[in-house]
């Protein structure tokens, strides 16, 4: 009786299993179709049946997160999870409703569940890599979740997304392009990642590209003035002017659109040039354009044009001429805007400690110059005569920590706002403000416009006049400058006797073959560590005849970041130098600074380029006892090395004034090891006169102290 009777309530069991699969298999297949109602309705029903079963709990769950029901979704899963705890899917949907909640280290907790029931689980792996991201995990951690995901799953789209993101975040826009290409060939009409892709070109300033990628989003979107604008930036970059002041004219009449857009391709300069006729008419039509700018006489809102405006091309100074006149006209198209400013009076005049108030201005992107230009004098300036304010944008903190112990240096910081930022720079109430650069972007166009102290100066960051009568002066090295160069200045020019820089010696590599490095291993390695804008086109025949009267040594030529414009360079010297000498050049892209100071130290010597000289470059191969062939000019952007061998009073220092001493000089030195030793002796046995010199901190406060004298006399 009692074994009939278990067999009847086995049959009565399995037929309810029966029922229940049945019922839950339809709720799937519903779920699948996209008939939410009734798959939650069926979900529902096998609940009722069987409130454990973990299944339709977990599906449950899902369909409340599609609906944006987080608190249901989370209860529901977690219900799953305490009746099953061995479904790795389970573990991972539920980390993606803790990151819901933002509990992201609970959700971490969740994936790596998911991962231990199922190893090769490419959507745990993925989701894994993208909480680690958000906790700020370390790099490697989080490319190795990911690349996990995409070992298993190639082409997983989530996966790609979150190590595009992390590239992005590691500044390797390039390695971040290709991978957000990976996702535009599974989603060839995504607009979104051809921009993404397009401006990781931009970043690394590739902006042919970048401009490439960028043309279909235009032509989708005519009337997008956002879209077209950008798109004529690009254009710019590039050097397409034409192309962008087209795009720019047609973006000022869109609406929103601004009229001063009209202008904005003057900011743009080409950085290749087939010859100097090219240049001749680019300077031309910059000179015809700005008068025909200037003559509208129009007034703009000051508090917008950092973000509308612009200024001139930081490759102008790189075509062998003054630049006074045309960073003049730049000015005085913007001046009419900035005419409510005027002069602070004197704060100094009301301190009773008497010290002058100094205050350093430097805008994003230029930290590097200044704190390996300036880091010295702002240390060692006497506090017991100058207040020392340091003053730079709130993103770029950490940049300065090395000042942090310093409870005597001020720090002024400012935000993306321009009017807020004026105000506080005002409220610092500095005597005199050193702007190490003038014109090199818009805010430090702009903000000397505003008048922020008494007197504002500038120096060698600014690499020659800013071409706004808002600077007072401009500081320079007696030894750097011509006997008239005062007409070179819209400042007024102010000479001291030492380079106005505390330079600090670099140190020799420890290593630095040339077997290391790839180079030939023999003979002289003539290194031009030039930024491509000043491989003038004239300077391929020096290069030319260099190799022609040293048949043994090679050229190492430094090409920068894209390789569209350095295959232009390349093709222009190949025209210019001929074929057969152009196969003793040596190519290379942008290097670490750890490289380029073992190619420095490597080379036989560093080549000067004939129309703008080296500053940093040459303080680092002088470090190293490299020589660096000059030729001097009339402009202090061609004289910084020939006043650091002055400083030095170096015996036959390799200063040229023209082609043919500069290629005599060059192969000198290339070819005459004697001569080669003698000079590299010489450099380091006197380099000791040019670097970390204390005159340098006198003469500083020599000029601020006079500066502040006259100006206040001539202001009461």
């Amino acid at each position: 009786m009692s074994n009939l009777l278990f067999s009847n309530i086995q049959k009565d069991s399995i037929k309810s299993k029966f029922h229940i699969d049945k019922i839950y298999q339809e709720a799937i297949m519903y779920h699948q179709q996209g008939n939410i109602t009734k798959a939650t309705t069926y979900y529902q029903e096998v609940l009722s049946l069987q409130e454990n079963h973990a299944g339709a709990l977990h599906f449950l769950g899902l369909i409340a997160m599609t609906q944006k029901d987080y608190e249901t979704a989370l209860h529901n899963i977690e219900q799953a999870i305490s009746c099953c705890k061995t479904k790795a899917v389970y573990w991972n949907n539920y980390g993606v409703v803790l990151k819901m909640f933002g509990r992201n280290q609970e959700a971490k907790t969740a994936y790596e569940n998911a991962i231990k029931l199922k190893s090769n689980y490419a959507d745990a792996w993925a989701n894994l890599g993208q909480i680690l991201l958000l906790l700020n995990e370390e790099n490697l951690k989080i490319a190795y979740s990911l690349n996990n995901a995409l070992t298993s799953v190639p082409n997983h789209s989530d996966a790609l997304s979150h190590l595009a993101e992390l590239r992005r975040r590691e500044k390797q826009y390039l390695e971040c392009a290709k991978i957000l290409q990976k996702l535009l060939d599974l989603r060839k009409d995504d607009i979104s990642l051809r921009r993404q892709i397009a401006e990781c070109y931009a970043s690394s300033n590739r902006y042919e590209t970048a401009a490439e990628y960028f043309a279909p989003i235009a032509e989708s979107q005519p009337i997008n003035v956002e879209i077209q604008h950008r798109y004529a930036i690009l254009l710019g970059e590039s050097g397409k002017i034409n192309e962008a002041k087209q795009k720019f004219t047609q973006a000022s009449f869109l609406p929103n659109g601004k009229s001063l857009w009209r202008w904005k391709h003057l900011w743009y300069c080409p950085i290749y040039f087939d010859n100097t006729r090219q240049i001749d008419n680019y300077w031309q039509n910059l000179h015809n354009e700005l008068d025909s700018a200037i003559a509208e006489q129009k007034i703009y809102d000051w508090r917008t044009l950092v973000y509308d405006g612009f200024t001139s091309s930081f490759h102008l100074p790189h075509h062998n001429r003054c630049c006074r006149e045309i960073k003049e006209k730049f000015a005085e198209f913007f001046l009419p805007s900035f005419q409510v400013f005027h002069r602070p009076k004197f704060p100094f005049l009301k301190r009773r400690n008497g010290k002058i108030r100094v205050g350093f201005l430097v805008t994003p992107g230029h930290e590097g110059g200044f704190l390996r230009y300036m880091s010295g004098v702002v240390r060692r300036l006497n506090r017991n005569r100058f207040e020392i304010v340091l003053i730079y944008h709130q993103s770029t903190k950490n940049r300065y920590k090395n000042f942090s112990q310093d409870n005597e240096i001020q720090h002024v910081m400012f935000a993306w706002h321009f009017e807020n930022a004026v105000q506080t720079i005002r409220e610092s109430e500095c005597d005199i403000i050193y702007y190490w650069k003038v014109g090199a972007d818009v805010w430090n166009f702009f903000l000397p416009m505003t008048r922020l102290a008494p007197i504002q100066c500038t120096s060698w960051g600014t690499h020659g006049t800013s071409g706004l009568k808002q600077i007072d002066y401009s500081l320079s090295h007696n030894l750097a400058e011509i006997e008239n160069a005062q007409e070179h200045y819209t400042e007024k020019l102010f000479l001291i006797n030492e380079a106005p820089t505390f330079q600090p010696r670099m140190k020799i590599p420890k290593t630095y073959s040339r077997r290391e490095l790839e180079l030939p291993e023999k003979d002289a390695i003539y290194f031009c560590p030039h930024r491509m804008s000043k491989y003038y086109p004239d300077y391929d025949f020096y290069l030319k005849e260099i190799l022609e009267n040293d048949p043994k040594g090679h050229i190492l030529l430094l090409m920068g970041d894209s390789p569209i414009l350095a295959k232009k360079f390349q093709n222009r010297m190949k025209r210019n130098i001929g074929e057969t000498l152009f196969r003793r050049m040596i190519f290379i892209p942008k290097q670490s600074p750890q490289r380029y100071n073992c190619l420095i130290a490597a080379s036989t010597m560093i080549l000067d380029s004939s129309v703008y000289s080296g500053g940093i470059t040459a303080y680092d191969a002088l470090s190293f006892g490299v020589p660096c062939i000059t030729q001097t000019g009339s402009l202090l952007i061609q004289r910084y090395p020939y006043s650091y061998y002055e400083t030095m009073k170096l015996e036959n220092a390799p200063i040229t004034t023209n082609r043919d001493e500069y290629v005599r000089t060059a192969v000198l030195l290339g070819t005459d090891k004697e001569y080669h030793q003698l000079i590299s002796s010489q450099i380091h046995e006197k380099s000791d006169l040019l670097f970390k010199r204390n005159e340098v901190i006198s003469q500083f406060e020599h000029f601020f102290e006079t500066v502040v004298s006259e100006s206040s006399v001539s202001l009461r």
